[in-house]
């Protein structure tokens, strides 16, 4: 068995990078972790989809993972992180094999492992993917936020029938008069998905809104 001692990990059902942790993160330092380098097809798969790995991989990695607990080592029953030459990502199973959280490493850690990854022979993996997931790289964790903020902002205005917030948001958008409160809601839902320089603009609204002027 291979492994990297003393590195950093952020497990989350959404993965990412590290400069996009947040305090409120369960963000741990591991003091032991199973390594195996896979092909680059396999970890483009593990990377954006979930996927279910075989209970012979399972028993391969049971509690062989390590971290610091508040007063004594913790274990992990089933955790290890992958790699390539160029790439790496630590995963966290369930005891169905299900992949649950992953996490990225720091650039510093990624390079450890990176490194120690060239002496190291491939792992063939069985497994079947269960959901593949689209993931925009260039779209921060920030602005993922700000987008189902918004989104859930436009929702509750439309279900309150707050229609005039919604037409006055609409025209300061599109700089155009709409009665279709449907339609206004349908776009700027789309835009918000979509957009991000409109984006931008409908929350520097929200921002600032305070009582909007009736639209017309």
């Amino acid at each position: 068995m291979n492994y990297i001692y003393d590195i950093t990990l952020n497990f989350n059902s959404n993965l990412y990078n590290f400069y996009e942790w947040e305090n409120e993160d369960n963000v741990e330092v591991y003091l032991k972790i199973p390594v195996f380098k896979v092909e680059d097809e396999v970890i483009n798969d593990f990377i954006i989809s979930t996927f279910l790995v075989e209970k012979k991989f399972l028993n391969l990695i049971l509690n062989n993972t390590e971290l610091y607990g508040k007063s004594n080592v913790k274990i992990n029953k089933y955790s290890c992180i992958f790699t390539t030459n160029d790439k790496a990502v630590a995963v966290l199973f369930n005891e169905k094999g299900e992949s649950i959280k992953k996490s990225y490493l720091s650039i510093d850690e990624e390079n450890e492992v990176l490194d120690y990854s060239k002496y190291i022979k491939y792992t063939i993996m069985d497994y079947r993917i269960k959901e593949k997931k689209s993931i925009n790289n260039f779209v921060t964790r920030n602005e993922k936020n700000t987008r189902n903020k918004l989104k859930t902002l436009i929702k509750n205005m439309y279900e309150n029938k707050e229609y005039d917030k919604l037409k006055y948001i609409f025209y300061e958008v599109y700089n155009e008069k709409n009665d279709n409160e449907l339609k206004m809601y349908s776009k700027l839902i789309n835009i918000v998905d979509n957009n991000t320089e409109k984006m931008n603009k409908i929350n520097n609204i929200f921002n600032n809104i305070k009582t909007p002027e009736r639209i017309n």
